[in-house]
């Protein structure tokens, strides 16, 4: 696999305008891909417990399954621990309808969620919209999906998982290769 990047700018912009058939090893190009995205971005497969992943919803096995990814936000958000405010130094950005928050802090299962990967003002995430990775300010990010979701949405933040490994492009796609 050769050794994890560190998530800067520049190497997120290698995801910038890649459509999911580029990104997921498995070919798993069903459904929405935001999670799907940031799962395989930073290695969230079925080690870390995150969730549900992409090679699970194959319809056969695998020989690769460390080469899927999570594929829900709800879970990926449920799975790690919310902080007040974004870090610069990176973090996971998440919007939905504040109705789709918990009284204990859970986030449920609605269509109307999204996440992207924050670092220094700024948000890459897999738009199913326009079917292929943007970067963009959060504001813009925010209006977005403000605008998809018919308002009332809020932005939480979680740390990254502690097993996450920042990936390259060609770091995923080697994960499903003998």
């Amino acid at each position: 696999m050769g050794t994890p990047l560190v998530m800067n700018a520049t190497s997120l912009d290698a995801f910038k305008d890649k459509v999911i058939k580029d990104i997921c090893p498995l070919g798993f190009t069903t459904g929405n891909h935001c999670a799907h995205f940031v799962g395989h971005v930073l290695k969230l497969n079925s080690s870390t417990k995150t969730g549900l992943t992409c090679d699970q919803m194959l319809p056969h096995p695998t020989k690769f399954p460390n080469a899927g990814s999570c594929i829900r936000a709800n879970e990926l958000f449920n799975a790690c621990k919310v902080i007040n405010a974004a870090k610069e130094s990176g973090c996971l950005i998440y919007i939905t309808l504040a109705s789709n928050i918990d009284a204990d802090g859970k986030m449920g299962n609605i269509p109307q969620k999204h996440v992207g990967i924050y670092f220094q003002g700024e948000v890459w995430n897999y738009s199913n919209d326009a079917g292929k990775v943007l970067r963009e300010k959060v504001a813009d990010f925010k209006t977005r999906v403000d605008t998809a979701y018919h308002g009332h949405t809020i932005a939480k933040f979680t740390e990254i998982p502690a097993l996450a490994v920042f990936l390259s492009p060609a770091q995923i796609q080697a994960l499903a290769k003998p």
